[in-house]
């Protein structure tokens, strides 16, 4: 079990880093019109698009936290 909660808790980091790339990709490198674009804008092209993304990926890193913490208080001693 202290195994499966070690490889949730990374894997959830993982995927909140993911989100937050995704959601700086949507905030910095989309338009409302064109899309996609190589160039960074300082304003906002999809800002709720971002948003979304930004709260999914607080909820894995919220998710990454508590599987380990809950590993540690659960499974602290064993070896």
């Amino acid at each position: 079990m202290k195994q499966k909660l070690k490889k949730l808790s990374m894997w959830s980091f993982v995927l909140a880093l993911v989100q937050f790339v995704i959601a700086f990709a949507f905030f910095h490198f989309f338009t409302p019109g064109v899309g996609l674009t190589p160039v960074f804008h300082k304003e906002a092209g999809k800002p709720m698009v971002a948003l979304l993304f930004g709260v999914f990926g607080v909820l894995f890193l919220f998710a990454g936290c508590m599987s380990a913490l809950v590993r540690r208080i659960f499974f602290g001693g064993e070896k």
